[in-house]
């Protein structure tokens, strides 16, 4: 016998704009594998030169990605505060 579908499923924009936080918080991770990792693999290749051509590359790149995720952070809706924060916030009566 199939019931209903339990809606536990998020709206599509806030799904969204989950996502886009989580891939803003793993732009630094992902920077500093970039950057540690080649040095710790192929050292002998890692040159002063060539090193710091990788840095300044991954670098820019980071920023580029950071500024693409964040404008589209902005873009997206906020989610809307839940009941629970509205109350939260009143002030209490002690009169």
């Amino acid at each position: 016998m199939r019931g209903r579908v339990p809606e536990h499923f998020l709206e599509r924009g806030a799904y969204r704009r989950r996502r886009i936080e989580e891939a803003a918080r793993m732009v630094p991770v992902v920077f500093a594998l970039l950057t540690l990792l080649p040095m710790l693999w192929r050292p002998a290749q890692m040159s002063f030169s060539f090193g710091a051509v990788w840095l300044v590359s991954v670098w820019a790149i980071t920023i580029l990605i950071s500024a693409i995720l964040f404008r589209m952070l902005g873009r997206s809706q906020p989610d809307p505060p839940s009941a629970d924060t509205s109350l939260a916030t009143e002030p209490a009566d002690d009169a």
